[in-house]
């Protein structure tokens, strides 16, 4: 075999492989966001409970350490 026939044979397979090769599918569409998962309707009450919690504790604490 000629060496200038299989030169070009491999440069044309080249540049047709890379041709599909460098293609690449678009991206995933984002998902939407769910309807109705509202995060703040309950962060208040639970806010109101953390700080109920957090006194309790420290009268309980603090009627340890004074004994």
């Amino acid at each position: 075999m000629n060496i200038v026939p299989m030169r070009l044979f491999l440069i044309f397979t080249g540049l047709l492989v890379s041709n599909y090769s460098s293609a690449a599918p678009d991206p995933p569409q984002p998902i939407p966001p769910a309807p109705g998962l509202p995060i703040d309707d309950g962060a208040f009450l639970l806010v109101i409970i953390a700080i109920i919690f957090a006194l309790y504790k420290l009268l309980q604490y603090n009627k340890r350490a004074t004994f």
